[in-house]
């Protein structure tokens, strides 16, 4: 199909938005123009696929639709391995994991260290003491207490946050 040629104006404002736009793709602003046109006529929204952001690590997509690794290299299909299903089942499972997370540290009592990284580091969900670190390689989980607590001359990395919580061992106090 042969190609058209169009002109059209944009106010300044909205050119320097489309431009940083354009940039944050990695993309030239026509070829930007035209993905955005493409999608706006597919009919798919783009945010569709936004969860990833915050999925787990162990999520990844097979010919077949989504997978859980968790217990690689055992594979389980994510309902119909739709889009839909996986964000469903994978939002329930890190719900899970949260909740029992948090009721091992109920039924053990004491003292609890977590860490929180501000450059958006993200801590693993299966080992707890090791993180995905933006300066790292991407699927390359990296150990706190090797590399964030020694990063920068011996002192811990600035971006490291400790946070303690100390837990009492919940009883009840009636009898049944």
């Amino acid at each position: 199909m042969p190609s058209k040629h169009r002109t059209f104006r944009l106010d300044e404002e909205l050119d320097q938005k489309f431009e940083t736009y354009a940039e944050g793709k990695g993309k030239s602003v026509t070829d930007a123009l035209i993905e955005l046109i493409q999608q706006a006529t597919r009919g798919e929204d783009p945010a569709r696929y936004e969860w990833l952001d915050k999925a787990c690590s162990a999520l990844a997509h097979a010919n077949e639709g989504f997978h859980c690794f968790i217990k690689a290299p055992t594979k389980h299909k994510l309902g119909d391995g739709t889009n839909e299903d996986a964000k469903k089942f994978c939002t329930a499972c890190q719900a899970t994991k949260s909740i029992l997370s948090v009721q091992a540290i109920l039924a053990k009592g004491g003292i609890s260290t977590y860490y929180t990284c501000n450059l958006g580091g993200v801590s693993d969900q299966v080992d707890p003491d090791k993180i995905l670190c933006p300066y790292e390689p991407i699927d390359k989980h990296i150990s706190i207490a090797k590399n964030c607590k020694v990063k920068e001359n011996g002192s811990a990395c600035k971006s490291l946050q400790t946070h303690t919580l100390r837990i009492e061992n919940v009883r009840p106090t009636t009898k049944r």
